[in-house]
């Protein structure tokens, strides 16, 4: 009997043993060694991978730079290969007398702009008085040039005068600007001018063949102003173009 109760006090005393073993967290002295150089071998790797992955973010970004500067060249070269191929086709104006210019400022809003500043200048053969176009239609007219820019006032300007007719009838007038839109005034009340009737240069050069040729549109009108007590009648133009949207343009070298 005292010999079983032996074992059973023995079973006993490690089953307490294992048990508080398996509640208690024993530190080997190794794990204790390890878990001194931890906290510097994590702040190292960090500090190392850190550095690596910024200098990864930035030379992305740099390379995302990079493309999207390429992306803004094509689709500026498009536009002025469109730009190009649409002037010469439908243009009557012979291409060796045409020269192409971005516009690279403005005065005015930015909404309606009434002049231009254009990237060439005498260098290019660019002179005053010389016609800016896009298409058939009248732009404005060159009234500053430096060697290598000009200012381009555009048909809106209130300072913006010519000759022009209805394209219709052959009505003469005078065109003026009015920032926002444009007036054909000066018409004999006996003439004929009508709505949605488009308005024409009449032609309007100087005597070395410099200034704004016939037959080019400066808008359509889209109200008559006419009163049968007054000798000359007048109307409201709106040109065809949408001059804040124009990043090329041609100047006419006569």
């Amino acid at each position: 009997m005292k010999h079983k109760a032996s074992i059973v006090s023995i079973f006993l005393c490690v089953s307490v043993v294992i048990f508080l073993l398996s509640q208690t967290v024993i530190v080997s002295p190794f794990y204790f060694i390890a878990s001194l150089f931890s906290a510097p071998r994590v702040t190292l790797y960090q500090a190392v991978y850190a550095n690596q992955n910024s200098d990864e973010v930035s030379f992305l970004k740099s390379e995302n730079a990079k493309l999207v500067e390429k992306l803004q060249e094509l689709n500026t070269l498009k536009k002025d290969n469109v730009a190009l191929r649409s002037q010469f086709e439908d243009t009557v104006v012979p291409s060796n007398t045409l020269i192409p210019a971005r516009v690279v400022g403005f005065k005015g809003s930015p909404q309606n702009p009434t002049d231009f500043i254009l990237d060439q200048g005498a260098k290019s053969g660019i002179s005053k008085g010389m016609p800016v176009i896009v298409g058939k239609q009248l732009v404005g007219k060159v009234v500053q040039v430096n060697s290598y820019f000009s200012e381009v006032m555009l048909t809106v300007n209130k300072n913006f005068t010519t000759i022009a007719e209805s394209g219709e009838h052959n009505s003469p007038g005078i065109i003026s600007g009015y920032d926002e839109f444009i007036l054909f005034d000066h018409v004999v009340i006996t003439d004929t001018i009508s709505k949605n009737e488009t308005v024409i240069t009449r032609g309007e050069l100087d005597g070395r063949g410099v200034g704004i040729p016939a037959g080019f549109i400066i808008g359509k009108i889209t109200r008559v102003n006419k009163s049968d007590t007054k000798p000359l009648q007048s109307a409201t133009v709106e040109s065809m173009l949408q001059f804040n949207s124009l990043s090329t343009v041609f100047v006419i070298k006569q």
